[in-house]
């Protein structure tokens, strides 16, 4: 009689050792390229709450409260407001840290460069640091007088 081969049971073997190679590849790129990626790109979602009060003229006052929702500190550099027709009224450098999962208030008495109008929507950025990751955060606000 004939011998028995069983050239087919290590042929779907070897398929399955080597597509099993192939996803754990491909699973551990991914989780490297994810943390690459977030390394790279930081997306800041900090709860600000601000106020904006024209006080005549080109004179305003920025009250902002802000809650730091991660586990290092937050520090703001800079913010810069832009009014209802895309003009940028000035950017202003500031000096205000949030301890980590704290709450802080900050009041800011500055002068634009163009007349800040009471009752008018403006948009607020303001940027700065989480850890070491750079953020940046605009805020939609309805100034008052």
């Amino acid at each position: 009689m004939g011998t028995h081969h069983r050239k087919g049971i290590s042929s779907i073997i070897a398929t399955l050792i080597i597509l099993g190679i192939t996803i754990t590849l491909g699973a551990l790129f991914y989780m490297y390229s994810e943390g690459l990626f977030n390394i790279m790109t930081h997306n800041a979602n900090v709860p600000m709450d601000v106020e904006l009060y024209s006080t005549g003229g080109n004179s305003f006052v920025l009250n902002l409260e802000v809650q730091n929702p991660t586990n290092q500190y937050l520090q703001i550099n800079n913010f810069r407001i832009i009014g209802p027709n895309g003009t940028n009224l000035g950017s202003w450098s500031v000096s205000w840290d949030v301890p980590p999962a704290g709450t802080d208030t900050f009041y800011y008495i500055g002068s634009a460069d163009q007349t800040v109008y009471p009752n008018t929507n403006y948009v607020v950025i303001f940027s700065g640091l989480i850890g070491d990751q750079q953020f940046s955060e605009a805020v939609n606000v309805i100034s008052t007088d």
